[in-house]
C-alpha cells in the first residue's frame, strides 16, 4: 500500500476509492506492458484474458 501511494500519490492519496482507482493504474499498466498470454493460463479456455 505505501508503493502505491508513494509511486502515484504521495499524500494526496487518502480515500480507499482513489487507492483502488490507483492500483486498478497501475494493473492496467503492467497488463499493457506485457504478452496477453503471460495473463492467460493453459486451463483457461478464453482466447485473451
Amino acid at each position: 500500500m505505501a508503493l502505491i501511494v508513494q509511486k502515484f500519490g504521495g499524500t494526496s492519496v487518502g480515500t480507499v476509492e482513489r487507492i483502488q482507482a490507483v492500483a486498478q493504474r497501475i494493473k492496467r499498466t503492467v497488463q499493457e506492458a506485457t504478452p496477453w498470454w503471460w495473463w492467460c493460463r493453459p486451463w483457461e479456455k478464453a482466447p485473451m484474458c
